[in-house]
């Protein structure tokens, strides 16, 4: 019994030795110790210069600040319209909150609703650590109008509904610039007309008007000002539910709009709001992407940023955090599918 004893007693004393020799156990670190230390990273799928990039570069130091980071970095993987660097982000970027990216929503919405072959390496959008999203557009329209060249013979939105084959103008099919002419036609009324497609970004397209390419399209009061103030293009009324201050004789398109075409509105609206989302890779400690999205909170309702944005004509509105922001997406995935069918026929059909 005592030989027992001791050899008990003495297993006790080797094991109060090793654990007073061992070190103390690493104390969890919380979100501001983490981004304290870090240098993170910034990511946009385009070029320097284009209108994702400057998003991000203003974006980055009121982040970086609110985030309390020692640097935030800015990186372009652009090319492959955006997916290679979604890719990126996805399947290779660190997944500890030190890296985000600022991604074309509605593309990833569309690739995965109609597998339209894209390069896509990633489950599904929903799997990414999505912080927000916004839209560029004022949703009431009062920064937009409806034009044509001027030589066009009709002069308001009212006489355009009264003609037969028009044509209008979008960039890419699966963007906002397609669910934009989509509604511009049914909320007229026009639904013998057609988009002509194909044009390699939005000046391009606002030009094809400007040249007479196309009938009619829309323009933006601060991106297309130039030619709406010389009078290079005819301003027929504008686009959404005010009447713009310079063109308030004309009606605009919600006063002439055809009854039981609200629903291309909400999807124009909700395509145009997926167009920016800045988003993580997945995985990332839920404590760490909540410290982000209050932090980009915060940002958004700093002064400076916000006089900023004002200075560099950026239109920055209905911004969605988190849950919200994904619940933009949903709007087409919760679509049934006899109606995402019928906006694949509608846009293959009406593409000229």
């Amino acid at each position: 019994m005592k030989r027992w004893l001791i050899a008990v007693a003495g297993l006790v004393s080797v094991m109060i030795m090793v654990a007073a020799c061992a070190p103390p156990l690493e104390k969890a670190m919380t979100p501001e110790e983490f981004y304290r230390s870090q240098v993170t990273t910034l990511m946009c799928t385009s070029l320097p210069g284009g209108g994702y990039d400057l998003w991000m570069r203003t974006i980055a130091p009121f982040l970086a600040k609110e985030l309390g980071v020692r640097d935030m970095r800015v990186d372009n993987k652009s090319g492959g319209a955006g997916y290679p660097g979604t890719n990126w982000l996805y399947n290779s970027a660190p997944r500890d909150g030190s890296v985000f990216g600022i991604i074309q929503g509605e593309k990833l919405a569309f690739n995965e609703l109609y597998n339209l072959g894209e390069a896509v390496e990633f489950k599904d959008f929903t799997s990414f650590s999505v912080i927000a999203t916004w839209g560029s557009t004022d949703p009431t329209g009062a920064d937009t109008v409806l034009v044509s060249c001027t030589d066009r013979p009709w002069n308001s939105l009212l006489e355009l509904k009264a003609v037969k084959g028009l044509t209008t103008d979008t960039t890419a099919i699966w963007t906002s610039s397609t669910f934009g002419s989509l509604d511009n036609i049914f909320g007229l009324g026009l639904e013998d007309a057609f988009m002509v497609g194909g044009y390699p970004g939005s000046a391009e397209a606002k030009l094809a008007v400007f040249r007479g390419e196309v009938d009619f399209g829309s323009m933006s009061i601060t991106n297309q000002g130039t030619m709406l103030q010389g009078g290079m293009v005819k301003i027929l009324g504008g686009s959404g539910t005010v009447r713009p201050d310079f063109c308030r004789d004309l009606p605009c398109k919600a006063e002439v709009r055809e009854p039981g075409t609200e629903k291309w509105k909400l999807y124009a609206a909700a395509c145009s709001a997926m167009l920016r989302y800045m988003v993580g890779p997945p995985g990332i400690p839920e404590d760490r992407l909540e410290f982000v999205r209050q932090a980009f909170t915060r940002v958004t309702q700093d002064p400076e940023f916000l006089k900023i944005l004002e200075q560099r004509a950026m239109y920055f509105y209905d911004c969605k955090i988190g849950q919200d922001a994904l619940d933009v997406f949903y709007v087409f995935t919760k679509l049934p599918q006899s109606e995402l069918d019928y906006i694949k026929n509608t846009i293959y059909t009406l593409l000229k």
